[in-house]
């Protein structure tokens, strides 16, 4: 009986926790745009994006004696890694400098798609149908959310936007090529140390660090980085409670938790053709992610 509780507690527990992560990463890019309104630097806010990453995670190898055997990583997967974090960060913050965060984040959520187009390219096996239909309606509803402001949008927000979700695609594609002998913390950690060293050399070259100007843009900031560290440990530890494309599924609300941040600090407003864009968007992938998941298991 104790058996059947504890099966049946796991992926609740599971799914509480990558709800949690979808709430904490949620919520970071309305923090950081507030923190950059207030003053904050650009380059400085990313700082934080890398440097709370690396520290946390350095204690979590030694106090969890998790090593993170930097040296077993593959050069290919360092690569990869530094590029997708750094691709990640320095496009949604500096998107955000262009665009509101509720458009960022409806650009950036097109990764998953740019995932499966990926890896049927690798794979040489081409979508079904029904998969074709789903990744089109994806960029349809891409349109309908970015439409009312075409002609006022800044494209170096979309272009930015969109960096950041290749990145955000890249990083899926670590773990394949570091294989099943490195965790994901130190990929992670090695990806935000590069990010730490890019931003600390450009604060060097530059005139200085931009702190924001008030205590309360300097509490957001904070609190960004932290919910930002949070939800990535909250992702590593949803893996060991639920299958990472029930997770993955989970996470599907991030878009409506970043709008739902930005209406009620920034005061953005989506109307309601941009609203309509943003479920075809999430439902898209959604659907994509299942029937992508059930052919590999038809497949095995």
């Amino acid at each position: 009986m104790s058996k059947l509780i504890s099966l049946g507690i796991k992926p609740l527990l599971g799914a509480l926790i990558s709800l949690s992560a979808a709430l904490s990463i949620g919520i970071t890019p309305v923090l950081f745009k507030y923190a950059y309104e207030d003053g904050a630097g650009a380059i400085f806010v990313i700082l934080l994006h890398g440097l709370v990453p690396v520290i946390f995670l350095y204690l979590f190898a030694i106090l969890c004696k998790k090593p993170l055997a930097l040296r077993k990583i593959p050069r290919k997967a360092v690569i990869l890694a530094c590029l997708s974090l750094n691709f990640t960060a320095f496009g949604s913050v500096y998107a955000i400098t262009f665009i509101s965060p509720s458009l960022m984040i409806i650009i950036l959520y097109t990764f998953p798609i740019l995932v499966l187009l990926t890896t049927a390219f690798l794979t040489k096996k081409l979508p079904s149908l029904l998969l074709t239909v789903f990744y089109i309606s994806t960029f349809l509803g891409l349109a309908l959310a970015i439409g009312p402001e075409f002609q006022t949008i800044n494209i170096w927000g979309v272009l930015l936007a969109f960096l950041a979700a290749i990145g955000s695609a890249m990083f899926y594609f670590v773990g394949h090529v570091a294989g099943d002998d490195v965790g994901t913390h130190s990929l992670v950690f090695i990806g935000s140390v590069s990010l730490t060293i890019i931003c600390l050399i450009l604060l060097i070259a530059s005139d200085g660090y931009s702190p924001p100007a008030s205590n309360l843009g300097w509490g957001l900031l904070l609190i960004g980085a932290f919910c930002y560290m949070l939800g990535i440990i909250l992702i590593f530890l949803s893996a060991t409670y639920l299958r990472p494309d029930l997770a993955s599924l989970i996470m599907n609300i991030e878009p409506f938790v970043t709008i739902t941040t930005a209406f009620l600090l920034l005061g953005d407003r989506l109307l309601a053709i941009q609203m309509i864009g943003v479920c075809i968007v999430v439902a898209s992938i959604t659907l994509s992610g299942i029937i992508a998941h059930r052919q590999h298991l038809d497949e095995l």
